[in-house]
């Protein structure tokens, strides 16, 4: 891939072990930063445009929120630190836009089988929404994106805690871990 590129664990949160890789004699290092933390990793091109969310409630996508970091680069600092990012929803970008990664994050949802909040991430490029990833526990703090997102909708972070708790239910697999006994 031409650089810039992205190095990241294929799991994980917060951008935990993710470099913005600009000069390729880095990336040895990026690439055993990231291997330090998980066996699989990505590497990924750069794509140049607005960073937004989707929060996707119970199938239904919540407003469209834009990350707007003072660095250009979405990191653990710009995420944690107070003042480092500006979160504007519902976002200002195209309508189209936004209605096309509404709808791409609700058929990523229920193409993995979510439930519950789910939050998809997407880079707007000049052709339109460029789907990242899916965060399947997405951040639950009172300053997250998903309940910032619910609040535009009108779900307070109180409601939005009860749904998601009435909601929540046991979902059967292969192995029982619902009834995991000491």
């Amino acid at each position: 891939l031409p650089m810039p590129v992205v190095v990241k664990p294929s799991v994980g949160g917060s951008t935990i072990g993710i470099q913005l890789v600009t000069d390729a004699s880095d990336m040895p290092a990026a690439l055993r930063a990231a291997f330090d933390l998980c066996s699989d990793v990505l590497v990924e091109s750069v794509i140049v445009g607005d960073e937004i969310t989707v929060a996707v409630l119970h199938g239904e996508a919540l407003p469209v929120v834009r990350i707007v970091p003072d660095s250009g680069f979405f990191d653990f600092e710009a995420k944690y630190e107070k003042g480092k990012t500006v979160y504007e929803v519902p976002a200002p970008i195209d309508a189209a836009h936004a209605a096309v990664a509404q709808r791409a994050a609700v058929a990523v949802y229920e193409r993995l089988g979510c439930c519950g909040l789910a939050r998809v991430d997407f880079m707007v490029s000049d052709e339109g929404p460029v789907f990242l990833e899916i965060n399947t526990i997405p951040g639950m703090t009172a300053t997250s994106l998903s309940p910032m997102a619910a609040g535009a909708a009108g779900i307070d972070f109180e409601t939005l805690v009860e749904r998601l708790l009435l909601d929540a239910r046991c979902v059967p697999s292969e192995i029982e871990l619902c009834d995991f006994a000491p």
